[in-house]
């Protein structure tokens, strides 16, 4: 009797222990089921408008055009300019070190004549020689009457 009560328990402690494999309470791989993909939920939606036809005789609505803009080099100029002005000649001097002859020349023809000396005597002699030479070149530009 005692070998059948043994066997009987090991059959019940197998059966549980199999049944709770499969059920995923304990996981044994090749027992345990894989896990179900959760299913997602449908994206909400929001009521659409209806679209409705517009007569013949309503205007179509054209966008607006976009502004189309051109660069005015000597209005740029003219601006900095009038900053440069305010500005100490030993720190502008500094500032211009890297610009070009040509630019630093458009911005200088637009300067108060004793701040562009001033600038000009602050550059080292070759540079302002360059730049004086453009300077020129600039002022003695007139317009041709048609």
């Amino acid at each position: 009797m005692k070998p059948i009560i043994a066997i009987v328990g090991a059959v019940i402690l197998a059966g549980g222990f199999v049944g709770a494999a499969k059920t995923g309470v304990i996981k044994v791989p090749g027992l345990t089921p894989a896990p179900k993909a959760v299913a997602k939920k449908p994206a909400e939606t929001k009521p659409v408008a209806k679209k409705t036809r517009k007569s013949v005789s309503e205007p179509v609505e054209t966008p607006e055009p976009k502004p189309e803009f051109t660069v005015d080099a000597d209005k740029g100029a003219a601006a900095v300019a009038e900053v440069w002005n305010g500005v100490d000649t030993g720190r502008l001097a500094l500032i211009v070190s890297d610009w070009n002859d040509t630019e630093l020349a458009r911005v200088m023809f637009n300067m108060d004549s004793g701040k562009a000396s001033q600038l000009l005597a602050a550059l080292p002699s070759d540079r302002a020689s360059r730049v004086s030479l453009q300077l020129q070149d600039m002022a003695s530009q007139v317009p041709v009457e048609n």
